[in-house]
């Protein structure tokens, strides 16, 4: 199997454990607290992680870097699980598709990072698919495909 076959079965993994994310994280929020299923969440990749980062030494300034990052994101999956409180895994989801966007953003002017033409395509056809989604139903039949905010 080329390392292209391998890269694209990656890919389409991580796109069926994302995909699924938004309603696996709705069945645990039933029972449990967004800051519970954080801990877990973090406590499980910790443990899974760790033998592949413990037998090398890393210098100090790493983990400056990497602690702050490390709290970033956690705040953002923390957010994601409270936002999923109050909305629908969809409507999550196609809140997601913006998650491009704001990296393109991001890049560009805090790491000044420039993009190709294709991923500004890509991430162009990606919001205006997702823009249609949204508005197509509301103008058809006046509902909302995305769900509600409770």
């Amino acid at each position: 199997m080329s390392l292209r076959t391998k890269a694209l079965i990656a890919l389409l993994f991580i796109a069926v454990l994302w995909g699924t994310a938004g309603v696996v994280a709705k069945v645990l929020l039933r029972e449990l607290s967004p800051f519970v299923i954080t801990f877990y969440r973090f406590a499980g990749a910790a443990l899974l992680l760790s033998p592949f980062i413990s037998p090398y030494r890393k210098p100090v300034r790493f983990w400056v870097r990497l602690i702050p990052l490390s709290l970033l994101n956690t705040c953002n999956v923390l957010l994601f699980y409270f936002g999923l409180t109050t909305t629908t895994a969809v409507a999550a989801s196609i809140i997601g598709t913006a998650t491009p966007l704001v990296t393109l953003l991001f890049s560009h002017y805090l790491i000044y990072e420039h993009s190709a033409l294709k991923e500004r395509i890509g991430i162009l056809i990606g919001l205006i698919g997702t823009l249609i989604v949204i508005v197509l139903p509301a103008i058809e039949r006046g509902q909302q495909l995305i769900g509600y905010i409770r």
